[in-house]
């Protein structure tokens, strides 16, 4: 893929996610696995607009970023192994996503409200997994860039940080302040590397 259209992959992912999560998807991440649930079963429509939208932005995105990671470390030098380890976490981190797709398509077709809330559950579970992977291959992004030097060093410093605001927002809740800047920093830091790889290829 090239960079041009890499970079407006990583752009429209964000837009993709943010719409679906904020317009969308009928569930809060601050109320009990439950009563996301009932949620989702309450309005299928929306539910699913936003799953496709939330999470094929996402999807979108981490590919998109181990496109960018993986042309780090082909260039080689220093920093490229921190370029490809990040590569291979967001790929993980693509396929947890995917998981959490199938486990909340699920919610609404459970045979019962226990069941539905116990696949929310499930889907919230490996979400954390997702969001710790997410973290993880924006530090090491991050350190990449600011040793490559091959994309603006203030993007560098921004994904560590942000990078490291999602590798707590497993333990202090999605719905905390610190969970919300590292959702919001990374929109932001993928938008930055989106643009840098559209400008770079011409």
């Amino acid at each position: 893929m090239s960079k041009v259209h890499n970079g407006w992959l990583i752009i429209v992912g964000v837009i993709s996610q943010i719409i679906g999560w904020v317009v969308f998807y009928p569930a809060n991440p601050a109320d009990e696995n439950s009563v996301q649930a009932a949620a989702i079963r309450g309005d299928e429509t929306m539910a699913y607009v936003g799953l496709i939208m939330g999470f094929g932005g996402m999807i979108a995105m981490l590919y998109a970023l181990r496109n960018v990671a993986l042309s780090m470390e082909a260039d080689g030098g220093k920093g490229s192994s921190y370029a490809g380890a990040a590569g291979f976490v967001f790929l993980l981190a693509a396929a947890g996503a995917l998981v959490c797709t199938g486990f909340e398509f699920s919610v609404h077709a459970a045979s019962s409200n226990m069941s539905a809330a116990m696949l929310m559950g499930n889907s919230l579970a490996v979400a954390n997994g997702v969001i710790l992977g997410i973290g993880t291959a924006n530090v090491l992004l991050g350190i990449a860039i600011l040793v490559t030097k091959k994309v603006y060093p203030v993007v560098g410093a921004l994904a560590i940080l942000v990078g490291i605001a999602m590798l707590l927002t497993p333990f202090l809740g999605q719905d905390s302040m610190i969970g919300g800047i590292g959702w919001l920093g990374w929109a932001i830091t993928s938008i930055g590397i989106g643009f840098h790889s559209i400008r770079s290829a011409d």
